[in-house]
């Protein structure tokens, strides 16, 4: 079986005109009826019903067309990647892989995550990636910014989520609310270079990173650990519920080492005050 065939029986199929279906394959109508012909041997079916005057799918062919279009489709797509992917080497070469979030994520001060929504409850603020693009490129101008995307499956976890500032979403039609992994990221990088000629004045701020943050939020667990507080449990989601808290706050950097001094001395008083262990 030739892909060619697939498609000569996709586009005869689509016209029910063996004259029609030739035009459009540039072949003389000969060729495209021996290949089809061809096919239907190699399967043992017979795929199309013909007489001097009129051309229709039989119960097979009916069946086979969905195949035959998702077939074709996947190698359309399988070409378009491989020739994306020319003059890749050296950024693939030069990619790193991190074990969780915040060692991705640890040098920027601005962590975007992406979403489709669905029927999820988000924690976080959410704003559409015609707006949220010009916030991103404003970021870059004075330091580094990551963008999240989760598995094509799931998306991005709460977890993950709970590293982000606020999200973005590419709008969609109700009926396709989400996109394969690829076109998101494709779709965003577009949208983020789109305006490159923008004039972009840096706001002279210097934000605390996403690892500064994160040894903070370590820091006030073990505090409120110290100070017995009645809601504090082990579970993740609490971690995760601190974690969006001091990163809404959008600290720069000098308030960071200003807090965590500050709760690293309330926890040394703390465990000082503790009463001794037999």
């Amino acid at each position: 079986m030739e892909l060619r065939q697939l498609r000569y029986f996709v586009t005869l199929a689509e016209e029910l005109h063996f004259g029609r279906a030739a035009e459009r394959e540039h072949i003389v109508q000969s060729a495209l009826s021996q290949q089809v012909q061809r096919l239907e041997r190699e399967l043992g079916v017979r795929l199309l019903e013909r007489s001097t005057h009129h051309v229709s799918l039989t119960a097979a062919g009916a069946v086979f067309l969905v195949e035959a279009r998702q077939i074709l489709a996947h190698v359309d797509r399988a070409a378009v990647i491989a020739r994306s992917a020319v003059g890749a080497a050296a950024t693939l070469a030069s990619a790193e892989v991190y074990k969780t979030v915040a060692e991705a994520v640890a040098d920027c001060s601005l962590v975007v995550g992406t979403t489709a929504v669905g029927h999820r409850d988000l924690q976080h603020s959410l704003v559409r990636l015609e707006n949220g693009a010009g916030d991103i490129r404003s970021h870059l101008a004075e330091a580094p910014c990551a963008l999240l995307f989760g598995s094509e499956k799931f998306g991005l976890s709460n977890q993950d989520m709970s590293h982000c500032h606020w999200l973005m979403h590419i709008p969609t039609r109700d009926e396709h609310s989400s996109m394969n992994l690829g076109q998101a990221v494709a779709v965003c990088l577009y949208e983020l270079v789109r305006d490159a000629n923008a004039v972009v004045k840096p706001r002279k701020r210097n934000l605390a990173s996403s690892a500064e943050v994160e040894r903070i939020t370590d820091t006030l667990l073990i505090a409120l650990r110290a100070s017995q507080y009645p809601k504090l449990t082990t579970s993740k989601s609490f971690h995760a519920a601190i974690r969006r808290v001091l990163r809404r706050l959008h600290m720069e950097q000098g308030d960071a080492e200003f807090l965590l001094g500050m709760l690293r001395q309330m926890i040394w008083k703390m465990k000082r005050s503790e009463p001794p262990k037999d």
